[in-house]
């Protein structure tokens, strides 16, 4: 029974950006101010939070990335949502290198799992040059008990 949930969840929340499904497709939830879909993430409703998640992954350029990280870090986040936004920092791509790099050595686990997730993902000669030093370093610990 928990499978069959997981899966009918997991098809509504694929089936939500598709047209004609989720929230009506209008010029009221169609938008592209960054924060006006930041705002929705850290106060709407769960479907509301994906919908502005996804419709910032279409958004060109790198203005998203310090507010969804901002959203993780202070922890108003579920699951479903931590991994939307991981896939939006994933989208967004060249672009989010140099602000993701920025959280490599963030004190929270999640923040510090979610750039270096992005990073890999994109896997600009960037990211990875710090990536292998991070791989390679004894030091970098990714459970800081956070």
């Amino acid at each position: 029974m928990k499978l069959a949930n997981l899966i009918m969840g997991s098809l509504a929340i694929l089936l939500m950006g598709l047209p004609g499904f989720g929230y009506p497709q209008t010029e009221d939830t169609q938008t592209t101010d960054v924060s006006k879909l930041v705002e929705t993430i850290n106060e709407g409703d769960y479907l509301e939070q994906l919908r502005a998640a996804n419709q910032l992954a279409e958004i060109e350029g790198s203005e998203a990335v310090r507010p969804l990280i901002e959203t993780i870090k202070d922890g108003r986040f579920t699951h479903d949502l931590y991994e939307t936004i991981k896939q939006v920092l994933v989208n967004i791509g060249d672009e989010a290198v140099p602000e993701l790099l920025k959280y490599i050595d963030d004190d929270d686990s999640f923040v510090r799992g979610l750039a270096v997730y992005a990073l890999g993902e994109i896997g600009a000669d960037t990211a990875f040059a710090v990536l292998v030093d991070i791989a390679l370093s004894t030091e970098f610990d990714t459970d800081r008990s956070n």
